[in-house]
């Protein structure tokens, strides 16, 4: 799946996609009208080794990422972190969690991106809700639900970790 289809999968069509490069601590968010021009910019941040990441939302105004501008979800998603120090010491921990959260709860399988250390989690909706809807339904699958979490982008290069960003699911 390249990278104009992944965001088309577990992005609204409505609303402007975000694109954020972050490179020596410096975090500058893009906001784009067209898948077009948000994969073109991830290319050129990459190019300039910045590590890129994209917003789970689309956003109704252009340079605001918060919660508030968050306007069209069309997944629910979840970050599981892997490595020392974290929730799960190897991806296969975090993917025997998921699978046994998944039984648990009924969910059907998502669509899992492979982040280099983590696993990025997808479950595509079958229509757009909005951000009062989604957060019910989001909120007790983590403490706090701020929205917009930004992730790397599927099929890029983490110039933090050194790695490969792909599908894998």
């Amino acid at each position: 799946m390249d990278k104009s289809t992944f965001l088309k999968h577990i992005l609204a069509d409505e609303g402007l996609y975000c694109i954020v490069g972050i490179r020596k601590r410096k975090v500058i968010p893009f906001f784009f009208e067209t898948v077009e021009e948000a994969v073109e910019k991830c290319e050129a941040l990459l190019a300039n080794e910045n590590n890129v990441y994209f917003g789970c939302s689309k956003f109704g105004v252009a340079g605001n990422r918060e919660a508030k501008n968050a306007k069209y979800m069309k997944a629910f998603w979840l970050d599981i972190d892997c490595g020392p120090n974290k929730p799960y010491l190897t991806q296969a921990d975090g993917l025997r969690a998921l699978q046994n959260f998944c039984v648990a709860v009924n969910l059907p399988k998502p669509t899992i991106v492979d982040s280099g250390y983590g696993i990025h989690c997808y479950w595509v909706l079958n229509e757009v809700i909005g951000y009062n809807d989604w957060k019910p339904v989001a909120a007790p699958a983590r403490v706090k639900v701020p929205v917009p979490v930004v992730v790397e982008v599927s099929l890029t290069l983490s110039f933090r970790i050194r790695a490969m960003i792909y599908l894998i699911g």
